[in-house]
């Protein structure tokens, strides 16, 4: 059972946080009197962590679009769009997004909350000595992973924002920004420092940190900063551990039923109405029987779905323009439904599929039991899979200059074998050059990881979010599709986000970024 319901105790027994992190009292500090005393008030933080994962900031969403995260990062790329103008995110998107924008101020907040209750923990957990010391090791270990996770997304969308370690107090609270290297050698040095010895453990426990988990955030965050050896040695870590497989099939993983995979290495938990009402997903929530409308899935990521020959669309002779659902490789069906495509059991009509003619099914809950609350649900967010995992192992050799064909091959066949597709030597051949093969890499990773949370990562981290992003986007056919606006590019500006205006007006240590002033 998904264990939300001491996540709830914990939300009662902390304060709500503050907007402003830099000038505010800690919105986690606790009455040094009455609390940190026993083992059921570490239980009760340790949730308190956990739980940040599921604000509605960071791994959630809500009905009205106007709360947003992670998910919300695939719908500024050129997988989605925001279907509305006035939800998080959507400013972005469109290249006109300022320093008091909702998405730039809610997603530095959602991270400095994960950073603040993890400080605190981390600083009073040793004074309850009815814990084991074994098991405060592995809990300290597990929030660290947590920071880490949170400094990593500071770094990627931010580039510089303030490293705080340790609870603050109001006479500590103006502090400068840090460089982008500094968060990366603390995040980096923090997963190593976590993965060594057997504080974390091997085995899987749903909703808990591993050591696999540990190690594949840090093969990916090596991968975002193009440390390509240590990438691929760390990714290879993770296979070694022989704990993970992806023997789920791929329309049933993104289900409830298939939350248990060995493909899921770290997920966010939501255990939907069941258990109290308000304590499930909602970044996955639709309004009944039609799929997503805030978000919208793009038909240039409809396209990349190779047919089950393994060739793209425009060389496939499988390919049926009347029916594009038919022969396509089956994580088409499973990431998005079109002309043709059963949402919820029934045809989807033509009304609920405007104005580009496709709409998201991955992570939707089709289930009967779903039919009245869409936007409370159990469906759990997927942070860290094993299938990323040997996608990354395959780009990081190829980019390193230190690897074999066979090699690259073998981890994208896995991939490509679980979802019924083809073996790279069948269609594409042998002798293949590297980019040849980055360029395999690469279409593998976007159909198999769509609106993960990966793709904005992957076009910044490429040097392409102006080809993919925008004027891909831009291509789109405005006659068919009036509601879609244009995306505008500003490369001085559009790789990195500014940091909000409200922290700048609340903390005189800090300083705008450049390209922002």
């Amino acid at each position: 059972m998904k264990k939300i319901a001491v996540f709830l105790i914990m939300v009662l027994a902390i304060s709500s946080c503050s907007k402003d992190f830099l000038n505010e009292t800690n919105p986690n500090s606790l009455a040094s009197d009455n609390f940190w005393k026993t083992s059921g008030d570490v239980d009760k933080a340790l949730a308190g962590v956990f739980s940040q994962l599921q604000s509605n900031d960071f791994y959630n969403g809500n009905s009205s679009g106007q709360n947003a995260g992670v998910y919300r990062l695939d719908f500024i790329s050129d997988n989605g769009y925001c279907n509305y103008d006035f939800i998080n995110g959507a400013a972005v998107a469109r290249g006109d997004y300022s320093p008091t924008d909702g998405l730039i101020n809610s997603f530095w907040t959602a991270c400095y909350k994960m950073i603040q209750r993890s400080n605190d923990f981390l600083a009073n957990v040793d004074r309850v000595k009815e814990v084991t010391e074994a098991n405060r090791n592995t809990m300290k270990a597990e929030v660290r992973f947590l920071r880490a996770l949170a400094y990593h997304h500071l770094a990627m969308c931010y580039r510089d924002a303030p490293l705080i370690t340790s609870p603050q107090t109001l006479q500590e609270a103006k502090v400068p920004k840090n460089t982008y290297k500094e968060l990366s050698d603390f995040v980096i040095k923090e997963l190593n420092e976590i993965t060594t010895g057997t504080t974390l453990p091997v085995t899987v426990t749903k909703g808990r940190v591993s050591r696999g988990a540990a190690l594949a955030l840090l093969a990916r965050f090596y991968l975002y900063n193009k440390n390509y050896t240590e990438a691929a040695a760390t990714a290879q870590k993770v296979i070694d551990l022989n704990v993970y497989n992806l023997n789920t099939t791929y329309n049933t993983l993104f289900t409830i039923a298939g939350e248990t995979s060995r493909d899921i290495i770290f997920a966010v938990q939501y255990a939907g109405p069941g258990l109290a009402a308000g304590v499930g997903a909602s970044f996955n929530g639709y309004f009944p029987a039609a799929p997503q409308v805030h978000t919208v899935a793009l038909p240039n990521l409809a396209n990349a779905y190779y047919c089950t020959d393994g060739l793209p669309i425009t060389r496939s002779p499988l390919y049926n323009a009347s029916n594009p659902t038919l022969n396509r490789d089956p994580r088409f069906n499973a990431t998005v439904v079109t002309t043709n495509s059963l949402f919820r059991g029934a045809a989807i009509l033509a009304t609920n599929l405007a104005p580009t003619k496709i709409r998201l099914r991955k992570w939707a809950d089709e289930s009967a039991a779903n039919s009245t609350n869409a936007f409370d649900n159990g469906q759990d967010f997927y942070v860290l899979r094993y299938a990323e995992v040997l996608l990354t192992r395959a780009e990081a050799l190829l980019e390193s200059g230190s690897y074999t064909e066979q090699q690259v091959r073998d981890l994208v066949n896995q991939v490509r074998t679980r979802a019924t597709m083809p073996k790279v030597e069948v269609v594409e051949g042998t002798g293949l050059t590297k980019q040849q093969l980055i360029d395999i890499v690469r279409q593998e990773r976007r159909v198999e990881t769509a609106f993960e949370g990966l793709r904005y990562y992957d076009l910044k981290r490429w040097g392409i979010l102006k080809e993919r992003a925008v004027d891909v986007f831009n291509s789109i056919d405005k006659a068919a599709a009036t509601s879609i606006q244009t995306r505008n590019f500003v490369p001085s500006r559009h790789y990195v986000w500014p940091i909000p205006q409200r922290e700048i007006d609340a903390n005189s240590a800090l300083v705008q970024h450049p390209e922002w002033q």
